[in-house]
């Protein structure tokens, strides 16, 4: 490819070394923003050590396609990300007893300290990530170089997901023919006394001065002014790597919504009443910028037995609705059903912070240490912009001195 780069081995999909990572980016109409972003952070990185808890680019191009130009990025090669490891199949399933899978803490406390370091690049150079969940962290591998290219190759025939054939039988000159299943670099990651992790994915990446139009970053993760329209800064990182760190340590979401059904409005709305109910009621500052606050509020800031997605209006129907189906149906007792969100029933309240975590802490955090910690989900997590810390600052909370 570029008749510089052969390719031996596929790790994976996205989003000078003699191995190299070739990252191939989707047409996108000639906007390759976030390549002039990964030259001048590559450009600055010899002068700043935190640069390397940030994915090195190596080289860049465009390659022509039948599908137009795609934007395409040489990277230092990388094993599997932090959520492919936490995500991975069990051997054994027990479904009357999974337990959450996760790392010890002082291994969950080195991640994110290496991401503190990668984020400290990135916000020194003005640049905002958008996207920080545990997909776009990766861990390293050892030095490739002492690697044979034929214990590296990858055997594509082995590997081959056989010829694409489109439902109406024509056939594409732009699709591909066959498929190959990916093959990460799990078996050469460094062992644990070296091992350090980097922030991948750039792409939505942008400059603080240059927000864009809509952020990326999962609803679970997103602070609420990227939900509401409000100005967005660096900040928005440390509240996504405030929720990184209660799921990390935890082994579940902080705020775990239906994403599967619904629509971004009602999704939105879900994300909004677990804030008020996992950390504190909203602040007139924010519910007067959501709309449907008042559809889930009352003046007092009480909740209302509202099902999210519908307006009053619609709930009123669905109950008439569901009067009728209870004439026809006298054996049906809605009692006893616990309504999922997403427009069918009010969402299940959700319990403070406090208690989430210490319900779900690991056990080798005692109490101390569990007040130490919440003290510092508490600070990252803030309504009010100006009063989250920055990476600095959360380097130096007492939790990271231990």
């Amino acid at each position: 490819m570029n008749d510089r780069y052969e390719i031996i081995r596929k790790l994976g999909n996205g989003s000078s070394n003699r191995f190299v990572v070739l990252k191939i980016g989707v047409s996108k109409n000639g906007n390759h923003a976030y390549l002039a972003i990964q030259r001048d952070l590559a450009s600055k990185a010899a002068e700043d050590s935190d640069s390397r808890y940030v994915v090195a680019l190596l080289d860049s191009f465009i390659q022509e396609g039948p599908n137009g130009h795609h934007p395409c990025s040489v990277l230092e090669p990388m094993g599997p990300s932090v959520s492919s490891i936490l995500n991975a199949p069990r051997k054994i399933l027990d479904l009357r007893n999974m337990q959450p899978r996760r790392f010890s803490t002082q291994k969950t406390k080195a991640i994110l300290r290496d991401v503190l370091c990668g984020l400290r690049f990135l916000h020194s150079n003005d640049i905002v990530h958008g996207d920080l969940q545990s997909g776009n962290v990766l861990f390293s591998v050892r030095d490739l170089n002492l690697i044979s290219v034929d214990d590296l190759r990858q055997d594509i025939n082995s590997s081959r997901i056989e010829y694409l054939k489109r439902k109406d039988g024509k056939i594409d000159k732009w699709a591909p023919k066959y498929l190959i299943v990916a093959m990460p670099l799990n078996d050469y990651v460094r062992p644990d006394e070296e091992q350090h992790v980097k922030i991948i994915d750039l792409e939505s990446a942008f400059l603080e001065s240059e927000p864009p139009p809509r952020i990326v970053t999962p609803v679970a993760l997103r602070a609420p002014e990227t939900i509401l329209g409000g100005p967005v800064s660096r900040s928005i990182d440390i509240w996504s790597l405030g929720c990184l760190l209660f799921e990390l340590l935890t082994g579940m979401p902080l705020f775990q919504l239906a994403v599967v059904g619904n629509a971004d409005e009602a999704l939105d709305d879900d994300y909004m009443i677990q804030l008020a109910e996992v950390l504190s009621p909203l602040p007139e500052s924010i519910t007067s910028k959501w709309p449907r606050a008042g559809q889930y509020f009352g003046p007092n800031g009480e909740r209302l037995d509202a099902a999210v997605g519908k307006s009053k209006e619609d709930s009123l129907h669905s109950d008439d609705d569901l009067d009728e189906e209870e004439e026809e149906e006298d054996d049906f007792d809605d009692d006893e059903v616990e309504f999922p969100t997403g427009g069918f029933g009010p969402p299940l309240p959700c319990d403070p912070l406090e208690k989430l975590f210490g319900d779900n802490k690991p056990q080798d955090v005692n109490g101390d240490e569990e007040k130490t910690i919440l003290s510092l989900l508490r600070w990252m997590l803030q309504y009010e912009v100006s009063e989250r810390p920055t990476v600095d600052q959360v380097l130096d909370h007492a939790w990271f001195e231990t």
